[in-house]
């Protein structure tokens, strides 16, 4: 219904001589399109499939992996990736150091999705970006593994695996396509920018 209001308030508006070259009524085609994929998770779980293709050769961003065959239009099972909210490391106390790494590491991948792939993630922000190694260890927990014999147990310590400072990126449910006219544009902008013109 909501929807049916739009389309309808966006023709009317279109109508208006000073609204007619914002071309309402394709807008909410798109928000229509865009709205329909975010209640289909299979198409969420190809996002993140694509994204993980895109970034295999970089260790520094991560996204968790679809299980298939437990996805369903309705239900998407992927896997947990222990790591904490980038929103922690504003507070104070978290050493310069470490922000800076953390915030090239968010440039680095999104001038790779925009740039390199045209194929960027539209939901970027605290709540869907998350650290991984910040403390240099994997983050699991420590592991322990019990051997359970008739006369002891025996109680081993595994240390954790070291694991690199990385971006753990969620909800890939909407994504970004810049058309080659674009995207030429887009780079030329940047590219003006960069160079202080």
């Amino acid at each position: 219904m909501d929807l049916l209001l739009m389309k309808i308030g966006s023709k009317a508006l279109g109508l208006l001589p000073g609204v007619k070259w914002l071309s309402l009524p394709e807008i909410v085609e798109e928000f229509e399109k865009l709205m329909v994929q975010q209640t289909d998770l299979r198409y969420e779980a190809q996002n993140l499939e694509h994204f993980q293709h895109n970034f295999q050769d970089m260790a520094s961003v991560k996204f968790p992996t679809p299980l298939r065959p437990l996805i369903t239009r309705d239900i998407l099972v992927e896997t947990y990736e222990e790591s904490v909210p980038v929103s922690s490391y504003q507070q104070a106390g978290i050493p310069t150091d470490l922000k800076r790494k953390i915030a090239q590491l968010g440039i680095n991948m999104l001038l790779k999705m925009i740039f390199v792939d045209n194929f960027v993630h539209g939901d970027l922000h605290p709540g869907n970006i998350l650290v991984q190694g910040a403390d240099g260890v994997s983050p699991s927990l420590e592991m322990q593994q019990q051997q359970v014999n008739v006369c002891d147990t025996l109680v081993a310590t595994i240390a954790p695996a070291l694991c690199p400072l990385r971006l753990v990126l969620l909800d890939a449910g909407i994504v970004a396509k810049l058309q080659a006219s674009d995207l030429r544009n887009f780079r030329a902008v940047f590219q003006a920018v960069v160079m202080g013109q």
